[in-house]
């Protein structure tokens, strides 16, 4: 009898997860780093611009108009059950949107680029975790493990950003909650984040 070795066993499309959360942990963090350098603004731009030019071009391929680079990609990291290509990315840039706007009503930059990180590290490293260590399921496909990996890896990345340690746990601890929901995580995690931040804010935890 084969030795089990407490791993769970990566099929094709779990690969392909994997794949697409690295991508987005890759951009993701170029996101972060333009919107840490240039501000809120430059979050709201890029998010505007994304999703100007990248819906349009989605239903073009829904009709099966063929978009080199972007239908490779949509593609490669796609996912079959989504209606409209990229719809993931869509609502990531429209969540981040709304997050900058919020940072940009309060004038506080720091929270437009702090709002991403659980987006980002949170539930790109929660699912890189959760498919490969995770056995014990708490809501359909996520896991103890992954919610706790999403819990450090936005702890640890927010304390680092922001210097304050009851902020970066009271946010990573509420968004780890928030990612549970059934609803798109790519959408709510960002201005969620950036509300709870304000929040922390005010009350001069950040």
């Amino acid at each position: 009898m084969k030795k089990s070795t407490g791993f769970i066993c990566l099929g094709k499309g779990d690969l392909l997860e994997l794949g697409r959360k690295l991508v987005h942990i890759v951009f993701g963090a170029l996101i972060f780093f333009v919107t840490y350098f240039y501000g809120a603004y430059s979050l709201a731009a890029l998010c505007s611009v994304a999703l100007l030019l990248g819906i349009p071009l989605a239903l073009l391929m829904k009709s099966r108009v063929e978009f080199p680079v972007f239908s490779l990609a949509v593609e490669l990291f796609g996912r079959e059950r989504e209606k409209l290509p990229g719809k993931g990315v869509f609502m990531f840039f429209a969540g981040a949107l709304l997050a900058s706007l919020i940072a940009i009503f309060v004038n506080n930059n720091a929270i437009a680029y702090l709002a991403l990180l659980p987006a980002i590290l949170g539930d790109g490293l929660a699912t890189i975790m959760g498919k490969r260590f995770g056995r014990h399921r708490i809501v359909k496909h996520k896991s103890v493990e992954g919610s706790a990996a999403f819990f450090f890896a936005s702890f640890i990345a927010l304390f680092l950003a922001s210097n304050r340690l009851y902020a970066a746990f009271i946010v990573a601890l509420l968004a780890s909650i928030a990612e549970l929901l059934p609803i798109d995580d790519n959408l709510i995690l960002p201005p969620f984040s950036a509300v709870i931040l304000y929040i922390t804010y005010f009350f001069n935890f950040l």
